[in-house]
């Protein structure tokens, strides 16, 4: 979620989990002490270049009929391109080993963002432009079955409270756990589709994180998600 109403995903999840245009919010647990909340999607917004063959620009947006009640501070889009050796997190209820059960309670893993060659050598579609390749050396940790969708983020201190950047959107893989690592949309690439393609429909997209961290910096905190702004 990067606002209350506004769902960034892969637009692969549109082939799977859409026939009903429901989306649930969790906090960690599945309806844990009945803290689920469940929305309809009023409008899904596809990349217009997705191509469900080689699973290019595959990312969208969904834009919910009832914002959901958030508890929790949102993620930025980061400004600069994500490089290689870069550690971060992934997070999903996904499955723990292929052809697993979805897990009951949310995951979170630590990976890096392994260099362009991993992806080209084990995907032949990969496209270092717009993806990039995350896993661990000599695998063991990764995503899994039921994670599509789901982000890739980095995580820094901001005002004393953790703030989160979407590095990337969980795309494609092969078997879960092994030195191929999977493939992940970009979103610094995407950035400026996101912004523009939410303006279209009448959405204004704020960085509240940022404008947090850039008053605590003494910076004005005038960002407006479109120019400039902290990258995390």
């Amino acid at each position: 979620m990067i606002q209350d109403n506004v769902v960034l995903t892969a637009a692969h999840c549109y082939d799977y989990d859409c026939d009903d245009g429901v989306i649930g919010y969790v906090t960690v647990q599945r309806d844990y002490d009945n803290q689920e909340q469940q929305r309809f999607a009023s409008k899904f917004l596809l990349h217009p270049f997705y191509d469900d063959t080689t699973n290019r620009n595959d990312i969208a947006l969904w834009v919910l009929a009832e914002p959901f009640t958030v508890v929790h501070k949102y993620p930025t889009l980061p400004v600069q391109t994500t490089f290689d050796g870069l550690s971060v997190l992934a997070a999903g209820f996904g499955t723990t080993v292929s052809g697993g059960d979805v897990a009951f309670t949310l995951q979170q893993v630590g990976m890096e963002v392994q260099e362009d060659f991993v992806c080209e050598f084990y995907y032949g579609s990969y496209d270092s432009d717009s993806e990039i390749c995350v896993g661990a050396d000599g695998g063991g940790r990764d995503t899994c079955q039921g994670d599509s969708g789901g982000p890739v983020f980095t995580t820094s201190d901001c005002c004393y409270y953790p703030a989160a950047s979407v590095r990337g959107i969980t795309s494609y893989g092969a078997v879960c756990g092994t030195a191929a690592g999977a493939v992940y949309a970009d979103v610094s690439f995407y950035r400026t589709w996101i912004i523009t393609t939410l303006l279209t429909e009448g959405i204004i997209y704020e960085n509240p994180t940022n404008q947090c961290c850039d008053v605590c910096n003494g910076d004005g905190g005038d960002d407006n998600g479109v120019d400039g702004g902290t990258d995390w």
